[in-house]
């Protein structure tokens, strides 16, 4: 069940999707009043509250990393204390995130270099999940380590499973160690019947809750 703060994102954003999804709505906008508070009801510190140098935030906002030649700055990079758990790069609603294979493919790049699972791309209106697994090359597909794609209008049926996934609670308890066999045994079979798992399970929790509209799984 999605908590009322998530609700009330979702009604403010329906109640006003005209103006959001135009051009003059920035992503600084969106990131301020829709992405910091979606990520903070899944528990993270997205603010700093408790005071943390920049060493220890769980969150940090356009760190720069050195990866070979080239800087990298992802929005977001999400921590439980010194591991990177996943990053998240974001767009302002406007920006079709399916037309937009540079940021995917940009995210992708620093996800597997950093050995990350997961990688997240959202302009809030939709939720998108990204398998880092394999090597990104420029001619991937849009879909092609795509894990899942959620619109907005579909957080308040899926929280729970959103929640179990990607909260704070979630990550500390290991829900996202399904996608750590790449840095193992790089055993491609087994990781594919982990991932085909995963996504089971999200078509299962749709299935039970009577959703019919099938999202990007």
């Amino acid at each position: 069940m999605a908590s009322k703060e998530i609700e009330n994102l979702v009604k403010n954003f329906e109640r006003n999707h005209i103006e959001y999804m135009s051009r003059r709505y920035s992503e600084t906008q969106a990131r301020q009043e829709f992405i910091n508070p979606f990520f903070k009801a899944l528990g993270w510190d997205i603010y700093n509250e408790q005071g943390f140098p920049e060493a220890y935030k769980e969150v940090l906002h356009e760190p720069s990393f050195k990866e070979n030649s080239n800087t990298i700055s992802p929005d977001y990079v999400f921590k439980i204390e010194d591991d990177i758990k996943f990053v998240v790069e974001a767009k302002k609603p406007s920006k079709n995130l399916k037309s937009n294979p540079n940021a995917e493919y940009q995210l992708r790049t620093y996800a597997w270099s950093a050995n990350l699972p997961i990688a997240i791309l959202t302009n809030f209106e939709e939720f998108v999940v990204y398998d880092c697994y394999s090597l990104p090359k420029k001619i991937d597909g849009i879909d092609t380590t795509l894990l899942c794609d959620l619109r907005y209008t579909e957080y308040s049926n899926y929280w729970d499973w959103i929640s179990n996934n990607f909260s704070k609670v979630a990550v500390q308890q290991g829900s996202l160690d399904k996608f750590l066999i790449k840095s193992k045994e790089g055993d491609d079979k087994t990781y594919q019947e982990e991932i085909s798992k995963w996504k089971k399970e999200a078509k299962q929790y749709q299935r039970d809750r009577g959703i019919l509209y099938s999202p990007g799984f």
